[in-house]
C-alpha cells in the first residue's frame, strides 16, 4: 500500500514538473521571434521559404536570381559541352553520315586542311573546347549547390539575429587621436564603444 502511494506521489510530481516545464517553454516561444531551425528547414524544402518565414521578403528575388543565374550557366555550358563532345567524337570516328564537326571548321579553320597536316591541331582544339565547357558546367553545378546551401544558412542566421536585441544605447564614436612621443606627434584613430 505504501508503495502505491509513493508511486502515485511520484507520478503527480513528475506530471506537475512536466506541466510547468511546458508552460515555461510556451512563454519562451512566445517571446522569441523566429526559430532558426524552422527557417533553415523551410529554406531547405523550398528555396526562399526561410526568408519569407523571417519576413525578409526582399531577399526572395535575390535567392531566385542566383538560382536562375546558375541555372543559365549550367544550361549554356552543358549545351556547348554536348555539341563539342559530339563534334569531337564524330571527328575521331570519321563516319561520313556524322559530320557535326564541319560546323566548327568555319570558326577559324576554313583555310586549313583539317584532314592533313593540321588534323592533330583541329582535334586538339575540339578536345580543349570539350574540356572547357565540361569544366565550367561542373563549376556551375558547384555554384548552384553553394548558392542553395548559402540561402539556407542565411535564413537560419537571420532568424538567430531576429532574437538579438540592439538597444539605442549601443554607440560607436570615431575621433582623431594625437599623442606626443619623443617630441614627435603620433596621429591615430580613437574608437570609443558605449554599451
Amino acid at each position: 500500500m505504501k508503495l502505491k502511494k509513493a508511486f502515485l506521489v511520484l507520478c503527480a510530481f513528475v506530471l506537475s514538473c512536466l506541466t510547468s516545464y511546458s508552460q515555461e517553454k510556451k512563454n519562451v516561444k512566445e517571446e522569441s521571434y523566429q526559430s532558426p531551425s524552422k527557417a533553415a528547414l523551410y529554406s531547405a524544402i523550398i528555396p526562399g521559404a526561410g526568408q519569407v518565414y523571417n519576413k525578409a521578403y526582399w531577399k526572395v528575388p535575390v535567392v531566385y536570381a542566383g538560382i536562375g543565374m546558375f541555372g543559365y550557366f549550367i544550361w549554356f555550358n552543358n549545351k556547348f559541352y554536348h555539341e563539342y563532345r559530339n563534334a569531337y567524337r564524330d571527328f575521331e570516328i570519321r563516319d561520313p553520315n556524322n559530320t557535326s564537326y564541319l560546323k566548327y571548321v568555319k570558326n577559324g579553320w576554313q583555310n586549313v586542311d583539317i584532314y592533313g597536316s593540321h588534323e592533330k591541331e583541329f582535334e586538339s582544339a575540339l578536345k580543349n573546347k570539350v574540356d572547357h565547357y565540361k569544366r565550367y558546367r561542373d563549376f556551375s553545378y558547384i555554384g548552384m549547390a553553394t548558392w542553395y546551401v548559402l540561402q539556407i544558412v542565411e535564413a537560419s542566421v537571420d532568424a538567430h539575429f531576429s532574437q538579438f536585441s540592439v538597444s539605442d544605447e549601443l554607440t560607436i564614436h570615431l575621433s582623431p587621436y594625437s599623442k606626443p612621443v619623443n617630441n614627435t606627434s603620433n596621429l591615430g584613430l580613437q574608437v570609443l564603444l558605449t554599451f
